[in-house]
């Protein structure tokens, strides 16, 4: 199991995601477990698992996140939580062009690799983020940082989870 499910699991997510807290404080709490853990790990593989490597492009066929959201749902009547949107809505403010977020657990695992890749001298920018619904998203400046359109950058994570990019 990826560490990222074993450390941002349930209990986690339900301590923090409240849903009474100010979403900014909310924010500096998923940002500072990312930071965290992104020093933490030794490797992209321990906290994700494995991916497809496409030059210096990462596809990830399943989100390591995905069993973490299917329980927080199970416990929310198959929705997740409407707080959520709002702690999206927020980062998407923040940074507006890393808009590659639909949860979040997307957050912490953006902050992960950013913070791993400054520890071992790359850079992580997320391209694109597919969930279970078929819903994708993209970030601008993966596009950019990528060279990928959006339309490449949907193409490649159509059947997969995650799309980023390794400078």
């Amino acid at each position: 199991m990826p560490i990222l499910s074993e450390e941002v699991n349930v209990e986690y997510i339900t301590s923090v995601l409240d849903g009474n807290s100010a979403i900014e404080d909310i924010l500096k709490l998923l940002e500072a477990k990312g930071a965290e853990l992104g020093r933490k790990i030794k490797s992209m593989e321990e906290l994700e698992g494995e991916c497809i490597e496409e030059g210096d492009l990462r596809i990830l066929k399943e989100c390591p996140m995905a069993g973490t959201i299917s329980r927080i749902k199970e416990m929310n009547n198959g929705t997740l939580p409407p707080y959520f949107d709002d702690i999206v809505r927020a980062f998407r403010a923040k940074y507006p062009n890393r808009g590659a977020v639909l949860h979040p657990l997307c957050i912490v695992h953006q902050v992960i690799r950013t913070t791993f890749g400054m520890e071992h001298g790359q850079y992580y920018e997320e391209v694109a983020c597919r969930g279970a619904d078929g819903t994708i998203v993209v970030s601008q400046d993966g596009l950019v940082m990528s060279g990928l359109s959006e339309g490449d950058a949907r193409s490649k994570v159509s059947d997969a989870a995650c799309l980023y990019y390794i400078g």
